[in-house]
């Protein structure tokens, strides 16, 4: 599906948020969020080979009582934050245990 959140739609400023009209599974909502949000989602959706939309559609199924801009943010955020996962392939294997002494040996 197109990312409906592209150049070419429809986005409407206001002050210092961006507002973007989102289709979800009943619904029709208008999501205000900075301008910074959105481009942070827009590489999360890239990274993960989707949309924005699709990003959101799942955020708001997972939502609970948050308001959807609150709950997009927080994503994003824990997107960011959290170390991506270590693909195994790129693991050499565990390193060796050293021996190591409690009380070192004095030299004398």
């Amino acid at each position: 599906m197109a990312d409906q959140a592209d150049e070419g739609s429809v986005l409407r400023r206001t002050s210092q948020c961006v507002s973007l009209p989102i289709r979800l599974d009943d619904r029709t909502t208008s999501v205000r969020m900075e301008p910074e949000f959105w481009r942070a989602l827009k590489e999360a959706a890239r990274q993960q080979r989707t949309s924005r939309i699709e990003i959101i559609r799942e955020i708001d199924r997972e939502r609970g009582f948050r308001p959807l801009s609150q709950a997009i943010r927080v994503w994003t955020l824990e997107y960011f934050r959290i170390p991506p996962v270590i693909s195994p392939a790129k693991l050499v294997g565990p390193k060796k245990p050293t021996k190591r002494r409690l009380c070192p040996r004095r030299q004398f």
